[in-house]
């Protein structure tokens, strides 16, 4: 087992300088979080690897491994998958009404405008439909 161990570490050495190699900054931008787009949920069992199946850059993928590939409502191991990958996906939202209202506000219809009694006021909201409330995301 000690072997076994060794090995492993071994090859996360290896991991590590195969990919400094490539990307100087790779331990930096790794612990910057992962930005996955998919959220794989799969079976421990699973004689093929999603990464295998698609051949993802890095944290492309973020794979949950559970029995049988199921979604139970209080297995709070998945719970926590879903809520911060569900966080992170919400922040995207947010971002990308920002991106558009700053478009809008370049169009010549409303540059043309700017300044007068009449401009249009932009405003960038997202809808919370799980709890009601709109957010304000800029004005």
């Amino acid at each position: 087992m000690k072997d076994y161990i060794t090995q492993l570490l071994k090859n996360n050495e290896n991991f590590v300088k195969k990919h400094s190699a490539k990307d100087p900054k790779f331990s930096i931008n790794s612990s910057k979080g992962q930005e996955s787009k998919v959220l794989w949920i799969g079976c421990p069992d699973s004689c093929v690897s999603p990464n295998e199946i698609k051949k993802p850059e890095r944290d492309e993928i973020f794979v949950h491994r559970n029995i049988a590939n199921l979604v139970i409502q209080t297995d709070m191991n998945m719970l926590s998958v879903v809520l911060n990958e569900a966080e992170r996906f919400n922040r995207l939202v947010e971002l990308r009404v920002i991106e558009q209202v700053n478009n809008l506000g370049k169009t010549n219809s409303v540059q043309t405008t700017s300044g007068q009694r009449k401009s249009p006021w932009l405003h960038a909201w997202v809808h919370n439909t799980g709890a009601g409330y709109v957010k304000e995301q800029a004005s």
